[in-house]
């Protein structure tokens, strides 16, 4: 909880709420003057394939390109859903990297 005040003092934090129950939220991990870099998208599982994620990534998107030019995001190759998600909006492979893990546990 300490972390998420941390990181919406910090930066824009968008969401859906349905009901009052927050169902979608995103921010942006990277604000450079060169590129805005999307992440840490989620939509609980219940509420998927309804256009949450679509409506906040597209307004993020829009938001991004009011200040720089460039907008990034990364997605698991193995996530077809999200691939589909962010080519519908117009996102396009770029390259793929590698995720390394040193003992921390921590999976993209």
């Amino acid at each position: 909880m300490e972390r998420a005040l941390e990181i919406i003092k910090e930066q824009p934090v968008y969401g859906i709420f349905v009901n009052s129950t927050l169902v979608s939220a995103a921010t942006f991990h990277v604000r450079l003057p060169e590129i805005w870099i999307i992440g840490g998208l989620y939509t609980k599982p219940e509420y998927r394939n309804r256009g949450y994620a679509t409506s906040i990534t597209s307004i993020m998107v829009k938001d991004a390109l009011k200040q720089t030019a460039l907008v990034g995001l990364y997605v698991r190759e193995d996530s077809s859903p999200a691939k589909h998600l962010y080519q519908k909006i117009g996102f396009k492979p770029h390259r793929k990297i590698k995720w390394l893990d040193y003992n921390t546990g921590l999976v993209p």
